[in-house]
């Protein structure tokens, strides 16, 4: 059975907890996992990708409610362009193709939206900082256990 918590730092859960409860929210999450049955419980409106086929089919098996997941054999960040404008109040990025699917959710996230990225500490996904430097942004850390190293969920939130 799939652990049914995000796979990010605790304080990014207690975070996402307490915005999800302050109205309804519409979800982009481009990577799945335990955060997709998560969400899937607190929220109506998620939209999830996935392209790897054995987990695809692992999470889905999870699932009771219905949502828009999808397994994408190409690039997540071809099939945001598929959204309008201001369209989501939070997009997860812990997928593939990181940097590229953040470039193009800018577009489709809300004012006063997240953007969340997972496993931000590796050193390629620092130039965020500086794409969203005018956006409210918090930087959480935690060790991980099974692999003996930190890792960083860090947040912007949109203007």
């Amino acid at each position: 059975m799939l652990n049914d918590k995000p796979w990010l730092t605790d304080a990014a859960v207690n975070f996402l907890d307490q915005f999800l409860k302050e109205s309804p929210k519409s979800v982009l999450e481009l990577g799945s996992g335990g955060s997709t049955i998560w969400f899937a419980k607190r929220i109506k409106h998620l939209v999830s990708f996935e392209h790897d086929v054995r987990w695809y089919e692992t999470v889905k098996k999870e699932l009771n409610q219905q949502i828009d997941y999808r397994l994408i054999k190409g690039s997540y960040f071809d099939t945001i362009n598929e959204f309008p404008d201001n369209y989501f109040d939070l997009v997860l990025v812990d997928g593939k193709d990181r940097l590229e699917c953040i470039k193009n959710s800018i577009r489709v996230l809300r004012s006063g939206g997240v953007l969340m990225l997972d496993d931000a500490q590796r050193e390629k996904y620092q130039v965020v900082n500086e794409w969203l430097k005018d956006w409210q942004f918090f930087e959480t850390e935690q060790f991980d256990e099974l692999k003996k190293e930190n890792f960083k969920t860090n947040w912007w939130i949109r203007p």
